[in-house]
């Protein structure tokens, strides 16, 4: 089943629909594209996966904010500079995020606030400087980042109420 000019489904059955359905919740953004506006996705409560591609660069405020469904992100290339504020946030069955690349700088605030489901954080290269404030509030299952010596600034609240986090993890970044 295509999607990319889909309007409607017509189902006969349930199983037919739940076939269906399993191909609507994948979000591909395509090649070339290098921003997602501010709200694209915002409320897309039957996203299960993002995939973005390896030309994105930014990644609007609040632009999977309450994706609620959401479980995986996937960044296929290195090319992402920023997380906006409130990208994810509220984002509650989000478990892993591949996206955190070489090149990311800036992580905003609110990124992540509320991920209850995400549990570990992994950043590649050393060019992120800055984790924005409540990035990672109440990431209640988070049990382990690890933040690169490149960061300098660490905001209020970034990792309040992260209560599986390992706090000797935390603290040997804390600046």
């Amino acid at each position: 089943m295509s999607t990319q000019n889909l309007n409607t489904i017509v189902c006969t059955n349930l199983e037919e629909f739940e076939q269906h359905i399993e191909n609507l919740f994948v979000v591909r953004i395509p090649d070339g594209v290098t921003h997602i506006p501010d709200g694209a996705f915002k409320n897309g409560h039957l996203i299960k996966e993002v995939i973005l591609p390896a030309s994105l660069e930014t990644i609007g405020n609040e632009a999977f904010m309450n994706c609620d469904k959401l479980e995986t992100v996937t960044c296929l290339g290195n090319d992402l500079t920023e997380i906006g504020d409130s990208a994810f946030s509220d984002c509650t069955s989000l478990e892993t995020v591949t996206c955190l690349g070489n090149n990311l700088t800036s992580i905003g605030y609110c990124a992540f606030y509320g991920c209850i489901s995400l549990e570990t954080v992994t950043f590649l290269g050393n060019n992120l400087t800055e984790i924005g404030q409540c990035a990672f509030h109440t990431c209640t299952s988070l049990q382990h980042i690890d933040i690169p010596n490149s960061v300098t600034s660490i905001r209020l609240h970034a990792f309040y109420g992260c209560t599986s986090l390992h706090v000797p993890t935390l603290r040997d970044y804390v600046r």
